[in-house]
């Protein structure tokens, strides 16, 4: 399983490719708590946005909007102060997105092939193979 560490000062461009490249993808969002639980939050759900907001100097949040089955209504998930962020790709093509954060491990897993060389300002470059 090929891994790809996400450096925090480069999250909220991750978050705005991401959306770029995923709007419409269909995703599985997951959580693992404290105590090992896994839950499944949302199955087969097409991507509306993921985004980071560090507007309170205390807690940043990652958000994800996916379009709900009755089209109307958007479902939500919240990560609260995330630590780490990381992208494994298996060799089926299988693509987990791993948030760990103070409120437990989002793990949201999708299979969008267009994924390309992202660039970031202090020349890192990070390749999410597709």
């Amino acid at each position: 399983m090929n891994t790809q560490h996400i450096h925090n000062e480069d999250w909220q461009e991750f978050c705005e490719k991401f959306t770029e490249f995923n709007r419409g993808s269909l995703l599985a969002i997951e959580t693992i708590g404290a105590d090992g639980i896994r839950s499944e939050l949302f199955r087969d759900l097409p991507l509306d946005k993921m985004t980071f907001d560090r507007t309170d100097a205390c807690v940043d949040v990652i958000s994800f909007s996916l379009v709900g089955r009755h089209e109307q209504r958007k479902e939500n998930h919240f990560v609260i102060d995330p630590v780490d962020m990381q992208v494994m790709e298996s060799k089926g093509g299988k693509k987990v997105l791993q948030i760990r954060a103070e409120n437990g491990t989002t793990l949201v897993t999708f299979h969008s092939g267009r994924f390309p060389e992202l660039n970031f300002s202090q020349e890192k470059r990070i390749a999410i193979p597709s």
